[in-house]
């Protein structure tokens, strides 16, 4: 399927197929067309979902059950071998990650399912007038119930925000923030009139670009590069028309701009020869020379492709790892 995104509390629950003789045929599935998810406050505690589908014989009689569903292009188990698989433990939850929008850009949580402990990566960052790490970022991290950060990467920032990072690093216990070598000075200073607690270590990005050898963090000097299991995201401060960064590896790969992105012609179709699966903007507007300023910031003021997805618009998005069995 070249669909990169599903219902937010399915994401951990999609099944990772190994099929040796191919592509699954339709009959061995269930097509779904819609899914009814459990109530809210189930689904706070990050269950394993699964789904119950019976047909008895002409006798009432159950002697077989779908193991399988398909929906918009994701497997998703039965009950049943949910159940089996976490009881063999033969599940293997991948990291994922949500994309949301923060004042400056767009923030990546990166956790894995059911863990209370997560990486964070920051596109920018910008100040405001009220605390942005108690008004914005904790209270997102609190609705996923996560209570420890262990990396922190940012990409740009104002000055001014770097007091709020530095306040959420402490209280989240961060270990390590990475940034680009133009913070890395001013950084030094936040962090030195910070007298409690230990400090986490400073690590700013090298100018040379790092081979990937597995799945992991690879910062640049274009922005940062997460491999997963089967996806690749590239974190961006900024694009700039006509440099579209052709991804290095195979499979789906993730861009991820952090400032508002103002589209040209034929911008979107040159990401999609590039080999975007899926371009995700903390916010799209008209071009500049084909729309008058009133135009530019109307929700719906331009009909994007399917693999180009707007925060301002959407909210937030899970792109990444899934479930293996």
């Amino acid at each position: 399927s070249s669909k990169t995104n599903v219902p937010r509390d399915l994401f951990k629950n999609a099944l990772t197929t190994n099929n040796p003789l191919g592509i699954l045929d339709e009959d061995v599935s269930v097509p779904v067309r819609k899914i009814f998810k459990p109530a809210e406050k189930l689904l706070l505690h990050k269950p394993y979902l699964g789904f119950d589908y019976v047909v008895p014989d002409p006798d009432r009689v159950v002697r077989r059950q779908p193991l399988l569903m398909n929906h918009e292009g994701y497997y998703y188990p039965s009950q049943s071998l949910l159940a089996a698989a976490v009881r063999s433990g033969s599940v293997q939850s991948q990291p994922q990650i949500e994309l949301l929008r923060v004042p400056g850009g767009v923030a990546g949580i990166v956790c894995r399912p059911r863990e209370k402990r997560a990486d964070l990566i920051f596109t920018g960052l910008a100040a405001r007038e009220y605390p942005v790490d108690e008004k914005v970022i904790m209270p997102l991290l609190e609705n996923r119930r996560i209570d420890k950060i262990d990396a922190i990467f940012l990409l740009s920032a104002e000055y001014r925000a770097l007091d709020d990072l530095v306040r959420l690093a402490d209280r989240y216990g961060a270990g390590r923030i990475c940034c680009c070598a133009e913070l890395e000075p001013s950084l030094r200073e936040v962090l030195a009139t910070v007298s409690a607690g230990a400090k986490p270590d400073l690590v700013s990005f090298s100018d040379r670009p790092v081979t990937a050898s597995g799945p992991g963090y690879y910062p640049g000097p274009n922005g940062l590069r997460v491999e997963l299991e089967s996806t690749t995201v590239l974190f961006a401060d900024r694009l700039l028309t006509g440099h579209v960064q052709s991804p290095s590896v195979s499979g789906r790969t993730c861009l991820v701009i952090g400032r508002p992105y103002y589209a040209t012609p034929g911008d979107w179709s040159e990401m999609s020869q590039a080999g975007y699966s899926s371009v995700v903007c903390s916010k799209v507007a008209h071009s500049r020379s084909t729309a008058s300023p009133t135009e530019q910031n109307l929700p719906g003021a331009e009909a994007l492709p399917d693999f180009v997805f707007d925060l301002s618009r959407i909210g937030s998005l899970a792109v990444g790892g899934a479930n293996a069995y």
